[in-house]
């Protein structure tokens, strides 16, 4: 009994010297894990500062908006017109005309309202799918109606051609049966843009925006090219994707590009203005197609123009900020020093620090 009661008050002594070891462990832990978290928001915000401070070297050497930034801007800008030409040019290549079952050999002398009429086919302005059943090669004007032949599917359609020579309607017979494939035919193309998107920002943050830029517009003008030659819809189709593939990296590369060209309020403004090269592609084709009315000449000739962007090699440079971010300081101090002294500014400090760091 008596060892009983003289080890309790020490078991409760070392019980509560434990839970006080315990706790001071915990504390030292919380006090280490706010340290290291200190440390690592300084070292965040080291890394904030030192980005800023580039970004406003940067500024200082140009300035947020001048010659050198509106000049690159407009130049690019000018090469990526036709890109709206592209996306759009789907209202032409499918001008609403109309059609209706083609004629026999037989009787075409006939003109199109009395083939109509004699044929069972709707007036114009509505699709014509059926016509009587019947042999037209021994068809005599004095022949009462032929409604006792019943009706059968077309397989053959003719098309007016009074506004459009040439349309994918006409050409591949997108009718009847077939007519929703016009539909599908843009579907596809989105579907272009969707991987395009996802692709051409993930390669000009790798290889830089002028790098990327110049072969997306030489792919869409050569993709372009390549569609107006297609023989059936399915290549058509085909070609119309590949396209829209490099279509949509063109604006996204595009206006990253303009963007990092400049700082402050400019960024809006120039973000803005980029919409009117969009307009101005979009005023340019309707004059373009109101004279050429053939959608493969027309598909031909707005593609072109664009394969001259590979002057833009010698035209525009790269990204600065692109260059800073990537840790290629000794081009990007070449670009700088270029664009100051259009501005008639030295950049002295910036260069100083790019050739330490170059070093």
């Amino acid at each position: 009994m008596y060892s009983i009661a003289i080890s309790g008050p020490h078991s409760r002594f070392n019980m509560q010297e434990d839970v006080g070891k315990k706790i001071l462990k915990e504390t030292d832990s919380k006090k280490v894990f706010k340290e290291d978290d200190g440390k690592n928001k300084l070292k965040e915000d080291d890394e904030k500062n030192v980005l800023n401070e580039d970004d406003d070297q940067y500024l200082a050497a140009i300035g947020d908006c001048g010659k050198w930034q509106i000049r690159c801007f407009l130049v690019s800008g000018l090469f990526s017109i036709p890109t709206a030409w592209h996306v759009l040019i789907m209202t032409f290549m499918n001008a609403k005309v109309d059609s209706w079952c083609a004629r026999p050999p037989e009787l075409s002398h006939l003109d199109v309202n009395t083939w109509k009429n004699i044929s069972g086919q709707p007036s114009i302005g509505q699709r014509s799918c059926q016509v009587y059943n019947r042999s037209w090669a021994d068809w005599r004007e004095e022949d009462g109606g032929s409604q006792r032949f019943g009706m059968a599917d077309c397989t053959e359609w003719e098309f007016d051609k009074t506004q459009f020579t040439n349309t994918i309607t006409g050409e591949f017979n997108l009718v009847c049966g077939d007519e929703y494939l016009i539909s599908t035919s843009q579907t596809l193309y989105f579907i272009g843009m969707i991987f395009g998107v996802f692709t051409f920002g993930l390669l000009a943050d790798l290889f830089g925006r002028k790098t990327v830029l110049i072969p997306i517009l030489v792919g869409a003008s050569l993709s372009g090219i390549a569609t107006s030659l297609m023989p059936t819809f399915m290549s058509f189709a085909a070609g119309r994707v590949v396209n829209a593939f490099f279509v949509i990296g063109i604006f996204e590369v595009h206006f990253t590009y303009c963007i990092e060209l400049v700082g402050g309020k400019w960024s809006t403004i120039l973000g803005m203005g980029m919409e009117f090269f969009w307009v101005a592609g979009w005023l340019t084709l309707a004059v373009i197609a109101y004279f050429i009315r053939s959608w493969r000449t027309l598909t031909l000739l707005i593609s072109i123009p664009q394969a001259l962007s590979v002057l833009l090699i010698w035209l525009i440079p790269d990204s600065p900020r692109w260059l800073i971010a990537t840790g290629r300081l000794k081009k990007a101090e070449e670009v700088i020093r270029s664009a100051a002294i259009i501005r008639s500014t030295l950049t002295r400090k910036l260069g100083s620090q790019a050739g330490q760091q170059a070093g």
